[in-house]
């Protein structure tokens, strides 16, 4: 016997809604390693530490995102 799931309208809701935010959080990730390798090809020093820290910020996203799923 094969058991299907059967969702409701409101569960149906809330999982497109959670890829969604997912989709923003995939393009946020993006956005932020873009913006670090334009830093890093600029080659200047990063005297006030902002690539670091935004690299310590992107790791935190990631894995937060690892978790949710």
């Amino acid at each position: 016997m094969e058991f299907i799931r059967t969702y409701s309208k409101n569960e149906k809701k809330v999982a497109i809604g959670r890829r969604a935010r997912m989709k923003k959080v995939d393009k946020t990730i993006e956005s932020i390693c873009v913006w670090i390798e334009k830093k890093l090809d600029y080659g200047k020093p990063d005297n006030n530490h902002e690539v670091s820290e935004m690299v310590k910020a992107l790791a935190e996203l990631v894995s937060a995102r690892g978790t949710i799923l």
